[in-house]
């Protein structure tokens, strides 16, 4: 039985020029798909203009603005003097008019060849990653608001070359990071070697890779950091139930023992990826290389594994071709990362999850608490995310 087609939502869209003058408005106008490419067409239908999506207006969701902005690409004639639009409150540089050309004639001058067919992978208040066509190659262009994953990038270059993707270009300034193509996400693959190699590089960033001019987050602080983060005005912030809640706090005690067993071992902090996963490492061939870089900091290594293992692990991906095939997937990995960093701990896998869920948590409850984005009263919804996963790797005490 097919399906009913979505409800449209309606929009008013601004068609600006690299200056932020306004060149024509349309108003009421119904979408039903959000995305960029299909907004990107319906402004380019209704203004027979070629024209470049700047912001989405957050149609569809509850903070919707009721406004998407776009930059026309080929000059039009005004039936009117020029009027200048005020900018987005809190738009980032990726949101601006004119900053398209911007990294197009910096792409340019850093490859010596023009750039063709630029498109948004997907955009946020937070980065935004594209994709472009230079010469033959295939390249992605990152770009950030704090220079971390330009810089971060740089050092991995330099200290472990081949880990990541090539490093064609980067701007530690204005955060922009130009790499090539480098495979296919490892969650597509059912080839066990491909996740222990992942696994066995996670090992060796760990022990090689020393971060300089990055955020630090120092492990004997997760206790503290988690305590004022489950106080009930925190957790309320969030949006958080009172059934929600009470399992969260409920944790909290295995989680501190796990803490303190964990400091036992004596493991440094070190040189992190932020946000390892299957979907932030690239299989080409028989190697793998991890990529978005934007979270590097330093922290204790299991924080990083133990994300790893939380996201390929979660009951949602119970299905996935290799845990049919391997169940013991996660006890499989958690060993290859023990035998790459030379430990041995009777600490389970599930346990090491549950740790990396909550500083991860107290992260970005630190790091969010009081941002501000272009969408009225919203917040990147992190914190309430890694604390209902928590829920699915408390093992027993």
């Amino acid at each position: 039985m097919p399906l009913d087609p979505p409800d449209p939502i309606t929009v008013d869209m601004l068609l600006l020029s690299p200056d932020g003058t306004l060149v024509a408005q349309f108003t009421d106008v119904q979408i039903t798909d959000t995305s960029a490419e299909h907004m990107t067409n319906a402004a380019r239908n209704i203004s027979g203009r070629e024209v470049w999506l700047l912001h989405g207006g957050g149609a569809g969701t509850p903070w919707a603005t009721g406004q998407a902005r776009f930059e026309v690409l080929e000059p039009m004639l005004l039936d009117s003097p020029a009027e200048t639009v005020p900018p987005l409150p809190g738009a980032r540089p990726w949101q601006l008019p004119g900053w398209r050309g911007e990294v197009l004639a910096w792409t340019e001058t850093q490859l010596g060849q023009p750039a063709t067919e630029l498109t948004w992978v997907h955009a946020t208040d937070v980065g935004a990653v594209l994709t472009a066509r230079v010469g033959g190659l295939q390249v992605y262009l990152k770009v950030g608001e704090d220079g971390r994953e330009a810089r971060a990038a740089m050092q991995f270059a330099t200290q472990l070359p081949g880990l990541t993707p090539e490093l064609l270009a980067a701007d530690p300034q204005r955060d922009w990071l130009l790499t090539r193509a480098a495979g296919r996400n490892l969650l597509g693959s059912s080839e066990q070697r491909h996740w222990e190699l992942a696994v066995r590089n996670l090992a060796r960033l760990h022990r090689t890779v020393r971060f300089v001019g990055l955020s630090v987050h120092p492990f004997g602080a997760l206790p503290e950091l988690a305590g004022r983060l489950l106080a009930p005005e925190a957790l309320n912030r969030w949006g958080m139930t009172d059934e929600q809640q009470t399992q969260v706090r409920h944790l909290l005690p295995r989680m501190l023992g796990i803490h303190r067993a964990v400091s036992d071992l004596g493991l440094l902090d070190c040189a992190c990826h932020g946000d390892f996963h299957a979907n932030n490492a690239l299989v080409q061939s028989d190697e793998v290389r991890l990529f978005d870089v934007s979270e590097a900091c330093t922290a204790h290594p299991f924080t990083d594994i133990g994300w790893f293992l939380a996201f390929i692990m979660l009951p949602t991906r119970a299905d996935l071709p290799l845990r049919q095939q391997r169940p013991e997937l996660g006890e499989r990995l958690w060993a290859v990362y023990q035998a790459e960093m030379g430990l041995h701990t009777t600490l389970p896998w599930q346990d090491v999850a549950l740790l990396a869920l909550f500083h991860r948590a107290a992260i970005y409850d630190a790091r969010f608490r009081d941002w501000q984005g272009t969408l009225p009263k919203f917040r990147p919804q992190y914190v309430p995310y890694y604390l209902k996963l928590t829920r699915h790797f408390a093992s027993p005490v």
